[in-house]
């Protein structure tokens, strides 16, 4: 299951503040689930319009996140600004991974007698 980043200060940036000025709460919540969309579908933060919808995102809404420009207008939907900037490549992802399945694979390897004997042996 792949995570995606939020950071911290996200919601003291000057983009969701005016979001949360308008009361836009909506919007905010939106933009988390197309984020979430995005990472999980392995995309590079572009998202169709089906997925906007099924976002329930309201025209107002997303006017909204186009104006503080959360989200850019594209041929082919919308993309998350910053998105490539701050989530990790899913080609990434996978290498790192496949070092942590390698890395466990050998630590059972050298401690495999061990394991079997109930105690850790250097």
């Amino acid at each position: 299951m792949p995570w995606f980043k939020v950071d911290t200060a996200t919601f003291r940036n000057r983009k969701l503040l005016a979001l949360r000025a308008r009361r836009q709460h909506r919007a905010i919540v939106g933009w988390l689930m197309l984020i979430a969309w995005a990472r999980e579908q392995g995309s590079d933060g572009t998202v169709p319009p089906i997925v906007i919808r099924d976002a329930d995102l309201t025209s107002r809404d997303l006017r909204a996140l186009i104006d503080v420009e959360l989200l850019e207008p594209n041929g082919s939907g919308y993309k998350i600004h910053g998105y490539d900037e701050h989530q990790t490549d899913p080609d990434q992802v996978a290498q790192e991974r496949s070092r942590a399945a390698e890395r466990q694979r050998r630590y059972r390897e050298r401690h495999r007698n061990a394991l079997r004997l109930g105690h850790e042996r250097e």
